[in-house]
C-alpha cells in the first residue's frame, strides 16, 4: 500500500516536470556571458536587468554566465550594470517561444572615473542560488538547504531543517537518517571538524542542538571521495554555521502551544537551576557514602548511615504548564582596522523551554502474539536547551583568511513517568514510577585558516580542534506498587528481593559520561594545469585527518532491600510497604534489619574506559577530458585503533580493535550543457562499531521493560561493515536557484551492524534484552528525485511561489548465515530502513506587500527498529505524515510576526509487530502495537525584531 502511494507521488511528479518543460515551450530566455576585457577573467555578480520590466533579470554566476528563463515572446533591451565597470546597454534584443538568444560573449571595460576601492569580502554562500551552484560544481553527489530557505519556513534548529534535504529523515527528533540508512551510517561535522557525540549507546550528533538561525547552510554528501572521512554510507554532513559579514543585531522571542500539554496539569520534578539546562547537585551521589556499598565488613550504624544521606527526592510537584518559551538574540558585525583588512565577529545565545505530555501505550506480548500485559504510561517532560555562540574572523587580504569558532550547547531533561499496568485480561497489577533527569553538554572550538599563495595556484587550509562532551544522568529513581487483594482500598509496594537490592522495583541509577577528543586536519590544492593531447591534468588535491577521542563511563546502581527475613518473619517490616511514593524511602524507614538497607549493585560492567585514534592521509587528481568530461581520482588511507576496557564477572576486560584500509573512489562527470550533466561516482567506505555497541555495560531500559547488552558481554568481538557505493545522478539546473535532478545508487554491505532481540525475548516480558551482532552482508538499491522550481512558468501571478519536492524509494535485503535459524523473516530489510521517504514544500513569498508562507510535508516508509528473533517479531516503526504550515508577516521595517502550526495531522507514532506475518505494518491494522502515542498539535507565534 504504501509503496503504491509513492509510486503515485512519482507520477505527479514526473507530470508536473513534463508541463514546466511543456510550458518552456511558450516562453524564450536569454543568456551570454560577461568576461573582463583587461584581465581577461570572468564577472561573477554582475546584474543584467529590462529597464522596461524590472521583474525581468539575473545575475551571472561563478562562470561569467547569465541566463534570463520564462520570458515572453517579444523584443527588449538589456542593461549590465556591476561596480567599478561601465554599464552595457543593448537593444533590440529579439525573443522567440521555444528558443534561447544568445548574445554571446560581452567583455566589460573598468570605469576610469570610478575611484577604485579594494575591499575584502567573501562570495556569499547562504542563499538558494548559491547553494544550487555549490552543488552543480561539486565534484560529488551532493545535496543542501540554505540559510535563506530556512528562513522561508518555522524550523526551529538542524533536526527540523535537515529532513527538508532530499533522501534525509529524522529519527526522534534528533538523529539523522539518509537514503533510508541510520544514523549509525552517517557521520556530521560541524564546520571542518567531527561533530562530538553525547550519546551513550549509539553513534550520532544530536541535530536539535544546533539552532537553525545560525546555519548558514547544510550540505549532504552522498557518494565518497578521498578529501571526505570515510565512515559513513547513507551520507556524509556538514554543518557550516553563520560566518561574520554585514551588520546584524536581530532578537527573537517566541510562544508555543503544544495540544494535551500546556495549560494541563504537569508533574515535574526540580532543583533550582533545572531551567538552565544542568542540575544543581542536589540530585548527585551523597558524599557520604563510600566507594561502594556492601554488607561484608559493615556495621549496622554504617549501612544506615549510608542509606540515609540519600534524600528523600521522590515527591514531584503538579503544576499548570505554561506555554513554550524560545528566545533568541544574534549579534553579527565587522570592522576595517587597517590595510583593507577585516576584522568580524558572531555572537549569539538562544533558550528554549519546552514541556511535553504524552499519554503512551505500550503492549507485551508472548510468543504467539496474545497479549500479556499492557502498560499505559503517563510521560511528563520538560526540555531546557541553552546554546551561544562566539566566532571570530579575521581576513587580511585576498589571500589569507583566520577563523575561531566557539560553539557551547547546554541542555537539560527532566522526565517523570506515572505508570499503570494491566495483565491480559485488563485488571491493574502494578503501579509504577520513574524520575529521571539528563544534562547533556557539548563545546566545541576551532582555529582554522585558508591561504592562497602567490602563485595562484596553490591554496592551503588547517583546522585546530578540540571538543569536549559530558552527559550527566544522576538520580534515575524507579520504583513499583502492586494492587494488593488483602488491601483493596490501597496500594502495596512490590515486595522486593529479599537479602538483594531490586534495582527496577525501588533503586537508584547514577551515570556520567566524559568525553574529550582532539583533531588536526591540512588541506592542500594544487592547480597543476598539464595537458597531454585532449587530457588535461588539472588539479592535485592532498591532505591529512588526524583524531584521538578518549571517554571515561561510570555508573552507579543502588537497590532498596529489607535485610535479615523474609515476608512475615521476625524482621520483616510490612507497615513500609504501604506508605506513598513520596514517604516510602524516607531516610527515617532505612534501618538495616528493621527496615530498608540501601546496597549498591557490584558489576564491574558498570564503568569502562575507551579512545579511538584515527589518522587518515589522503590523495586525488581532477582531470579534463575535454571541456565536457572530468574526473576525480582518489585514495584515502585510514588507519583506526580503538580501545576499551572495563570488567566482566568480577574479572577485568580490554579489547584492542586495529584496523587499516585502503579506499579508492572515482567521481565521473559529464557536462552536456551549461545547464545539464551527468555523474557518475564509486567509493568504498566503512561502519566501525560504537564504543557502547561492543562495551560489556548492560543497563535496564524502564521504558521497554528491557535489558541492553554490548556485545563483549557476550564474548563477541564486533567486525568494521564495510561498504561498496554506486551512483549514478542526472542533474538539470533550468535557471539560478532552481534544479532538477534524478539519482540511481547502490550499496553493498559486508558484517552490517544491527541491534538484535535475543533469543530469550518472547514469552515472558522480563525476558526481553537486545544487543549487537554483524549481519552477514546486505544491498541497498534504489533512486532518488528532486525537484526545486519557481512557479512562474505557470503565469505571473504564480511568480512568488516556489516549490520544493524530493522523493527517495529504496530496496534493501540482508543476508543471513547458513548456520543461524533464530530470526523471524529470512528475508528482511537493513535495520532502519525506510523503503520510501517523501519531503514537499510550497513556499511563497512578497516582499513588496510583506508577507511569506509555506506549507512543509514529510512521510517515510515503515522501519525496522529492533530486529526480531524465531520467538520475537521486527520491531517496526509505521510510516507517519506530518504537514507544517507557516505564516510570516512583516509589520514594519525592523519588527515581524510568524504564525506556525507543526504537525497538523497529529497522527500517532505507533510501532508494530507483525505476528500475523502479512508484511503489512499499519498504524490502525491487526498488528501488535508495541508502542503508540500522539504528539498533538504544536503552535507557535514569533516576533522577530531587527534592532540594527
Amino acid at each position: 500500500m504504501n509503496t503504491l502511494r509513492f509510486q503515485k507521488w512519482l507520477i505527479l511528479s514526473a507530470v508536473f516536470l513534463l508541463i514546466s518543460f511543456t510550458s518552456k515551450a511558450q516562453t524564450g530566455s536569454i543568456k551570454g556571458i560577461l568576461l573582463d576585457s583587461t584581465l581577461n577573467e570572468l564577472i561573477y555578480g554582475a546584474i543584467v536587468s529590462v529597464p522596461e520590466n524590472p521583474s525581468i533579470g539575473a545575475q551571472s554566476d561563478l562562470d561569467g554566465i547569465f541566463t534570463i528563463s520564462n520570458v515572453k515572446p517579444g523584443t527588449y533591451n538589456l542593461k549590465i550594470s556591476y561596480i567599478g565597470y561601465k554599464e552595457i546597454l543593448l537593444t533590440d534584443i529579439v525573443v522567440t517561444a521555444g528558443q534561447t538568444t544568445d548574445v554571446g560573449t560581452l567583455t566589460m571595460s573598468v570605469d576610469e572615473e570610478v575611484p577604485v576601492i579594494e575591499i575584502v569580502s567573501e562570495v556569499s554562500t547562504n542563499t538558494e542560488e548559491a547553494v544550487v551552484q555549490e552543488i552543480k560544481e561539486s565534484d560529488n553527489v551532493v545535496s543542501g538547504i540554505s540559510a535563506e530557505q530556512i528562513q522561508k519556513g518555522q524550523d526551529k534548529d538542524a533536526a527540523q531543517v535537515v529532513q527538508r534535504i532530499p533522501g534525509v529523515s529524522i529519527i526522534d527528533n534528533r538523529f539523522i537518517m539518509i537514503r533510508g540508512l541510520n544514523d549509525r551510517y552517517n557521520s556530521v561535522w560541524l564546520n571542518n571538524a567531527t561533530a562530538p557525540s553525547s550519546e551513550t549507546d549509539r553513534k550520532s550528533f544530536s541535530f536539535d542542538m544546533v539552532p537553525s538561525g545560525l546555519i548558514d547552510r547544510i550540505m549532504v554528501y552522498k557518494t565518497p571521495s578521498a578529501d571526505l572521512p570515510g565512515d559513513f554510507a547513507g551520507g556524509f554532513v556538514k554543518i557550516y554555521t553563520v560566518t561574520p559579514k554585514e551588520k546584524v543585531f536581530n532578537v527573537n522571542v517566541g510562544l508555543g502551544y503544544r495540544q494535551g500539554t500546556t495549560f494541563k496539569n504537569f508533574n515535574k520534578d526540580k532543583s533550582p537551576t533545572d531551567w538552565l539546562g544542568f542540575d544543581s547537585g542536589q540530585r548527585a551521589v551523597p558524599t557520604e557514602t563510600p566507594g561502594y556499598i556492601t554488607t561484608n565488613g559493615a556495621s549496622d550504624a554504617d549501612l544506615n548511615a549510608y542509606g540515609q544521606s540519600f534524600k528523600n527526592n521522590w515527591k514531584y510537584n503538579t503544576i499548570k504548564a505554561l506555554p513554550d518559551g524560545r528566545f533568541n538574540v544574534t549579534y553579527i558585525n565587522s570592522f576595517m582596522p587597517k590595510n583593507g583588512s577585516r576584522l568580524g565577529v558572531l555572537a549569539s545565545l538562544n533558550y528554549t523551554n519546552l514541556n511535553t505530555n504524552y499519554n503512551i501505550k505500550r503492549t507485551d506480548t508472548d510468543g504467539s502474539g496474545v497479549k500479556t500485559q499492557l502498560r499505559d504510561d503517563q510521560q511528563y517532560t520538560n526540555e531546557v536547551k541553552a546554546a551561544s555562540m562566539l566566532n571570530f574572523s579575521y581576513i587580511l587580504n585576498d589571500r589569507n583568511k583566520i577563523e575561531f569558532r566557539n560553539f557551547f550547547n547546554q541542555q537539560g531533561r527532566t522526565q517523570i513517568t506515572n505508570r499503570n499496568q494491566y495483565d491480559a485480561a485488563d485488571i491493574l497489577n502494578r503501579i509504577q514510577y520513574a524520575l529521571a533527569y539528563r544534562s547533556r553538554t557539548i563545546y566545541t572550538t576551532q582555529l582554522a585558516g585558508e591561504h592562497k599563495l602567490k602563485n595562484d595556484k596553490t591554496m592551503l587550509d588547517w583546522t585546530l580542534g578540540y571538543g569536549y562532551s559530558r552527559k550527566n544522568e544522576p538520580d534515575l529513581r524507579r520504583a513499583s506498587y502492586y494492587p494488593d487483594p488483602s488491601n483493596p482500598g490501597g496500594p502495596n509496594l512490590v515486595i522486593p528481593a529479599n537479602n538483594a537490592n531490586d534495582l527496577t522495583n525501588g533503586g537508584r541509577l547514577y551515570q556520567k559520561l566524559n568525553e574529550n577528543s582532539v583533531l588536526a586536519t591540512i588541506n592542500i590544492n594544487q592547480k597543476i594545469n598539464k595537458k597531454w593531447g585532449a587530457v588535461e591534468f588539472a588539479e592535485l588535491d592532498a591532505g591529512s585527518y588526524n583524531e584521538y577521542k578518549s571517554r571515561t563511563f561510570r555508573a552507579r546502581a543502588f537497590g532498596y532491600t529489607l535485610q535479615g527475613g523474609s515476608r512475615g518473619g521476625t524482621y520483616w517490616n510490612d507497615t513500609l510497604q504501604y506508605q506513598p511514593i513520596d514517604q516510602v524511602y524516607d531516610p527515617n524507614n532505612v534501618d538495616n534489619g528493621r527496615g530498608w538497607t540501601i546496597l549498591e549493585e557490584s558489576n564491574p560492567t558498570y564503568k569502562y574506559d575507551a579512545s579511538n585514534r584515527l589518522m587518515a592521509l589522503y590523495a586525488s587528481g581532477k582531470f579534463n577530458f575535454g571541456a565536457k568530461i572530468k574526473l576525480i581520482a582518489g585514495l584515502r588511507y585510514e588507519n583506526n585503533l580503538q580501545y576499551i576496557a572495563s570488567g566482566l564477572n568480577g574479572a577485568p576486560i580490554s579489547q584492542d580493535l586495529p584496523t587499516s584500509f585502503l579506499l579508492p573512489s572515482l567521481n565521473l562527470s559529464y557536462n552536456f550543457t551549461e545547464k545539464s550533466l551527468l555523474r557518475l561516482a564509486y567509493g568504498k567506505t566503512l561502519n566501525r562499531p560504537e564504543f557502547r555497541e561492543f562495551a560489556p555495560f548492560y543497563f535496564y531500559d524502564f521504558d521497554f521493560n528491557a535489558v541492553n547488552y554490548g556485545s563483549l558481554y557476550f564474548g563477541k568481538t564486533l567486525k568494521v561493515c564495510q561498504i561498496q557505493n554506486f551512483d549514478l545522478r542526472y542533474e538539470f539546473y533550468p535557471s539560478p536557484g532552481e534544479t532538477v535532478s534524478l539519482a540511481l545508487f547502490y550499496k553493498s554491505f559486508k558484517d552490517p551492524i544491527e541491534q538484535i532481540a535475543l533469543a530469550t525475548s518472547g514469552g515472558a516480558a522480563s525476558a526481553l534484552a537486545y544487543s549487537y551482532t554483524n549481519a552477514l552482508s546486505a544491498y541497498n538499491v534504489g533512486m532518488e528525485l528532486e525537484i526545486k522550481k519557481n512557479l512562474a512558468f505557470v503565469n505571473d501571478n504564480f511568480k512568488n511561489f516556489s516549490l520544493l519536492f524530493n522523493a527517495s524509494l529504496i530496496k534493501s535485503e540482508v543476508s543471513i548465515p547458513k548456520d543461524q535459524s533464530d530470526f523471524w523473516n529470512a528475508k528482511r530489510p537493513l535495520q532502519g530502513q525506510s523503503p520510501y521517504m517523501i519531503n514537499a514544500g510550497l513556499y511563497y513569498e512578497n516582499p513588496d506587500h510583506g508577507w511569506s508562507a509555506s506549507v512543509l510535508y514529510n512521510i517515510f516508509g515503515p522501519r525496522i527498529v529492533i530486529v526480531g528473533n524465531s520467538n520475537y517479531p521486527d520491531v517496526v516503526e509505521t510510516p507517519r505524515s506530518t504537514i507544517d504550515l507557516s505564516v510570516t508577516r512583516q509589520l514594519s521595517k525592523r519588527v515581524a510576526l510568524n504564525l506556525g502550526a507543526n504537525d497538523i495531522l497529529n497522527q500517532s507514532i505507533t510501532w508494530v509487530q507483525d505476528y500475523n506475518r502479512d508484511g503489512k505494518y499499519e498504524r490502525n491494522g491487526d498488528d501488535n502495537k508495541l508502542l503508540t502515542y500522539k504528539k498533538g498539535n504544536y503552535f507557535t507565534a514569533t516576533v522577530r525584531i531587527k534592532l540594527q
